[in-house]
């Protein structure tokens, strides 16, 4: 147990470090241009100004949000049994099978 807990305080830790914004290890395009040279331009002015993960990361945020309004809020719910089968709840209960002499 205290190994684990070291380990989830250990991954939290290299979370917040890699999340952290600066350009060693959250560089905005700008600050990660080399040689004058923008190497990544999300095309617009104000976006090449903020930190690639976290752009990157509100993209796939808002994408999952997208899909999932889309697309999983119509299917069945997932608890539903397929036509012809009953819930565990509702059948009736098992017999006992007979004990093998």
């Amino acid at each position: 147990m205290p190994l684990n807990v070291l380990a989830l305080a250990y991954g939290g830790g290299m979370l917040v470090n890699i999340a952290w914004a600066r350009a060693a290890t959250n560089p905005t395009p700008y600050q990660a241009a080399l040689e004058g040279k923008l190497q990544l331009n999300f095309g617009w002015h104000w976006l090449n100004n903020r930190p690639v993960l976290w752009t990157v990361l509100i993209a796939i945020v808002i994408v999952g949000a997208v899909y999932y309004t889309l697309v999983q809020r119509s299917k069945p719910a997932h608890l539903v049994a397929p036509e012809g089968e009953a819930i565990a709840a509702e059948a009736p209960a098992a017999r006992a099978a007979p004990a093998a002499p």
